[in-house]
C-alpha cells in the first residue's frame, strides 16, 4: 500500500503550483493532497493522542479549509479523516494529528510551534521560514512546481519517524 502512495508523490512534485498571488482552490487542493500523502510516510509517536478520527487541523481561513475538507471521510492509519478549522490558541487542545498552517505568519511560528511541542502533532506549513522556526514540513513553490522541505531534527525530537522514501523526495532535509 505504501508503494502505491509513494508512486503518486513524484507526480505531485511535477505538477505545476498556482501563482503565488493566486490563492486558488487548485493550489490548496494540491497542498492538501501532499499533506494527506505525507501521512503514509510518517509514524506518529506512541504518546500521540489516539482517537477514532484522524484530525487534520487547518490554521487559516477560506480556501485552505475548503480544500482540506475534500479529505473528509478518507482513511489514515485505519482512522477516518476529519478536518477542523483552528485558531492559534485552540490548536493545542483540538485533538489534531496534523496541523496545516496556511499563510505566512513567520513572526508567530516560534511561539505557536513551542506551544505544540510534545503533543504529537505533525506540523506542515507553506512559508519558507516555517521549518527554520521549528515546523516539521514546509510546502514551497519552486518555479512552477510545489516542493517540500523536512526538518528531520524537530520531527525526531518530537518522536516522529519519517520514512527515508519521503526524505529522498524532499528538496531539503535539516
Amino acid at each position: 500500500m505504501a508503494c502505491a502512495y509513494l508512486s503518486l508523490l513524484p507526480a505531485l512534485l511535477c505538477r505545476p503550483a498556482a501563482a503565488a498571488t493566486d490563492e486558488s482552490v487548485e493550489e490548496y487542493a494540491l497542498k492538501a493532497a501532499f499533506a494527506y500523502k505525507f501521512t503514509s510516510f510518517v509514524t506518529w509517536p506512541k504518546s500521540a493522542a489516539a482517537s477514532p478520527s484522524f484530525v487534520f487541523c487547518v490554521l487559516g481561513d477560506g480556501v485552505p479549509i475548503e480544500a482540506f475538507r475534500a479529505l473528509e471521510g478518507r482513511e489514515v492509519k485505519g482512522r477516518v479523516v476529519r478536518v477542523l478549522p483552528v485558531t492559534a490558541s485552540s490548536v493545542g487542545d483540538s485533538g489534531c494529528a496534523l496541523l496545516f498552517a496556511a499563510g505566512s505568519k513567520s513572526e508567530a511560528w516560534p511561539s505557536l510551534l513551542a506551544h505544540l511541542a510534545g503533543r504529537g502533532i505533525l506540523t506542515v506549513g507553506e512559508d519558507e521560514s516555517f521549518v527554520a522556526a521549528g515546523g516539521m514540513i514546509a510546502l514551497l513553490p519552486v518555479g512552477n512546481k510545489l516542493r517540500f522541505e523536512v526538518n528531520l531534527r524537530v520531527a525526531q525530537a518530537e518522536g516522529f519517524e519519517v520514512s527515508s522514501q519521503l526524505l529522498g523526495l524532499a528538496q531539503a532535509v535539516y
